[in-house]
């Protein structure tokens, strides 16, 4: 399924769950997150699809 989601929005959500993580994880989130937005997100015109 595809949708159009505010990109904003997904980084906040993703950082919300990243600061809900445990320390000894917060590293390792961060850079799923970082990889899950590079690879799994495509940006259209400000928009991003998924």
């Amino acid at each position: 399924m595809k949708a159009v989601i505010d990109y904003k929005e997904l980084e906040s959500f993703l950082a919300y769950l990243e600061d809900k993580t445990e320390d000894v994880y917060e590293r390792e989130v961060h850079q799923a997150i970082e990889r899950f937005l590079k690879e799994q997100v495509t940006r259209i015109s400000g928009d991003i699809i998924k």
